[in-house]
């Protein structure tokens, strides 16, 4: 007991220490107490439980700082320092954005309700039935109510006589809600609400077998503040102590290297789960926007909705082998081959086998990967393209340059960023970004680096230019931005933002205005109604531009709005209000997938060679929400967005090297770019950052004896 008393003892006798477990401590057991202990009641046990929380918190967190926070601050350097804290903070600030605000209702104070019969009402004395209240904090006891006349209670509801009435103060911030017995006759009430008063009649109110009356009301800027305050200190705390850890941890340098006839063998399960799905599925996976892809592929009649190059490309291997299934195995293998350099490049940095082979399992059993690489989709291979401009960058970042001594690596890292910038619209300020940083960090290196970077923007000119006449309709040529100004502009008409005639004209054209339905989570209810005309709209960028930044104008706010709700899957991985799109590429009832390929006019069929294996993937893919479009929280394209940053902070301080944040630049300008021209919760378009985000976990295993000065 002594020693239990001198070692609390000294925990607290660090000032600092002190303060920041009771603060973390603090924040913690606030959370708990707004988010599950608020009642319309006061409890000595949920008091009590809070206490405990804080409690054992403030030990926890005491523990936490003594041993490993405080240690860390005192062996790292001031810069060390300030990059953990900054980040940490930063990254607080946008964990922040997954939560929605939990209010503490007592900073809002007491409300007033009241509910009497009107006394003109033909049916005042007649008697009404309460059948429950309640508000944000649960079910209102009627113990808590106050009346006024005669009443009587019975099993169920509480009933007042002869024009009786009641009152009650209490929590009415949010929604409060009071379901009463239907008349027969009209009967009417009036309710008051924060002096308020609306009417409400019992006859032909009725909900089901309840007449329910609502009352909505938004929560203080206030009241929300203990949950705001209390998430971030408290994600604060847990990202220094998370920081800390990873970038204290000593893993000894037990180098084995791999010989390169062997090294091969790692890509080895991702090859095999992937050719199984594809048996599974023969002779391939497609959507309808697969389907517009490989429409383009067998005619030869190409428009730009499809990224040229990359259709090209897939025509040239539909060329040889006509069938989805060549596509496949081609993405499989750029997936493997991509996977195994990098495996390669992890073992050469000391990386253990056993590491790598976890990474591997890891990589082959990762629900979506077997799916991704085996549909059709032009964000496949950009995601395998971005994968591989990380790598590179990693290279280039460990070997201090020298990784570009070989002419040949200026070519893989020119092969990686214009894969990048030719496979979808969003990357080319991904590629040229990442990689033009690079000469201003590698001095040595810049005119290697400065003649790719020309190279780049002279081939993707190439592509925009001449290549896009020579094989693009001119009559079909469009903007996918396009579809991020419809977005916008429906936004806009469902908020009523006041039009001109000759726009509202335009969009009854493209579409009846009755018909349209803005959803803020998907544009695909207007652009995919049949009633739409797709190519009128897709044709006049112009126009759709000037109708879009007008509208901007008039109310900034709408557009803010709209765009944080349909880019919410860049950045929230908990509480979506979104549904994911492209989880998967088949067409599912409640039981079984039905199909994987849609009808179509090109005598595409499904031939599954392993039909025993469609039930599992039903029952798998269920469980992990694919169908629903919800997922995990852990298969959400954020969470690997966060775990890339934290993962790369973490080593950029454990081995000295502040340029290994450069590796960042593709996955933060993937993910900023996307999240300002998103207009649908599409999964596919961050499949790469996944990619990444997997990778990443190798680079917790780096042995420290790789240390380099940065």
């Amino acid at each position: 007991m002594t020693q239990l008393t001198d070692w609390l003892k000294i925990l607290v006798s660090e000032r600092r220490n002190t303060i920041f477990a009771a603060l973390a401590a603090f924040a913690a057991s606030l959370l708990l107490y707004i988010a599950k202990f608020q009642r319309n009641f006061f409890s000595k046990t949920y008091l009590a439980v809070t206490i405990l929380v804080f409690l054992a918190a403030f030990v926890l967190f005491a523990v936490i700082n003594h041993s490993l926070i405080a240690g860390f601050m005192r062996r790292s350097s001031p810069a060390n320092r300030r990059l953990l804290i900054l980040s940490s903070i930063l990254l607080s600030l946008l964990l922040l954005l997954n939560f929605n605000p939990v209010p503490l209702y007592l900073l809002d104070g007491a409300g007033t309700l009241t509910v009497e019969p009107l006394a003109e009402s033909a049916a005042a004395s007649a008697p009404v039935a309460l059948l429950y209240a309640r508000n944000q904090l649960g079910n209102i006891p009627y113990a808590d109510l106050q009346i006024s006349g005669e009443w009587r209670g019975e099993s169920d509801r509480l009933v007042l006589l002869d024009g009786a009435a009641l009152a009650w103060q209490g929590v009415t911030a949010g929604q409060l809600e009071i379901g009463f017995e239907p008349a027969a006759q009209p009967l009417k009430l009036r309710i008051t609400v924060n002096g308020e008063e609306r009417e409400f009649d019992l006859q032909g109110k009725a909900d089901g077998d309840i007449a329910v009356f609502r009352y909505e009301s938004q929560p203080s800027l206030i009241s929300k503040l203990p949950f705001i305050l209390s998430v971030f200190l408290l994600s604060l705390y847990l990202l220094i102590a998370l920081l800390s850890f990873l970038s204290s941890c000593s893993i000894q340098k037990r180098f084995v290297s791999i010989p390169k006839g062997r090294v091969i063998w790692l890509g080895v399960p991702l090859l095999a789960s992937a050719i199984l799905t594809l048996l599974i599925f023969w002779p391939g996976m497609l959507t309808n926007d697969s389907m517009n892809q490989w429409a383009e592929i067998v005619s030869g009649d190409y428009s730009d909705l499809n990224p040229l190059l990359h259709t090209l490309l897939l025509s040239g291997l539909v060329h040889l082998v006509h069938s989805p299934a060549i596509v496949a195995l081609f993405q499989i293998v750029m997936l493997c081959l991509v996977l195994v350099y990098g495996l390669a490049f992890l073992n050469r940095q000391g990386v253990s086998l056993t590491t790598l082979i976890g990474l591997a399992f890891l990589f082959a059993f990762w629900p979506f990967n077997p799916l991704m690489v085996n549909t059709l989709w032009k964000d496949v291979l950009y995601s395998i393209a971005l994968l591989a401009l990380f790598i590179f960058i990693l290279e280039i970042v460990f070997s201090d340059g020298k990784w570009l001594e070989n002419k040949l690596h200026f070519l893989l890292l020119g092969l990686s960023a214009f894969s990048v910038m030719a496979f979808r619209l969003n990357g080319l300020p991904v590629a040229m970004i990442s990689c033009g940083v690079l000469p201003l960090f590698y001095k040595k290196y810049r005119k290697g680096l400065w003649i790719t970077l020309a190279s780049l923007l002279l081939l993707w000119s190439l592509v925009k230019g001449p290549l896009q006449s020579r094989f693009a309709r001119s009559e079909v040529s469009t903007s996918a931005l396009n579809l991020t100004l419809l977005h916008h502009i429906a936004a806009h008409y469902d908020e009523g933002t006041v039009m001109t005639q000759p726009q509202l004209d335009y969009l009854d054209e493209l579409l009846p205005l009755s018909e349209w339905k803005y959803d803020c989570c998907y544009m695909g209810n207007i652009y995919t109604h049949p009633e739409f005309d797709q190519i009128s709209f897709m044709c006049n960028f112009s126009q759709n531009f000037q109708i879009a930044s007008s509208l901007f104008v008039k109310d900034p706010m709408i557009d803010v709005r709209d765009q944080l709700c349909a880019s919410e899957m860049d950045w929230r991985f908990i509480d979506n209000r979104c549904t994911f799109k492209s989880l998967h590429p088949f067409d599912v009832d409640s039981t079984s997938i039905k199909s994987w390929i849609p009808d179509n006019e090109f005598g595409l069929e499904e031939n599954s060679l392993l039909p025993q294996g469609i039930p599992f993937y039903f029952t798998f893919l269920n469980k992990i929400g694919a169908f629903s479009g919800t997922s995990t929280a852990l298969l959400r394209p954020a969470f690997y967005v966060y775990l890339t940053v934290i993962v790369l902070i973490a080593a950029a301080i454990r081995l000295n090297n502040k340029k290994l944040l450069l590796a960042a630049l593709p996955v933060l300008l993937q993910t900023g770019i996307l999240a300002l021209i998103n207009f649908a919760p599409a999964f596919r378009y961050q499949y790469g950052v996944c990619l990444i985000g997997l990778f990443c976990i190798g680079l917790l295993f780096l042995p420290v004896e790789n240390r380099k000065d940065g």
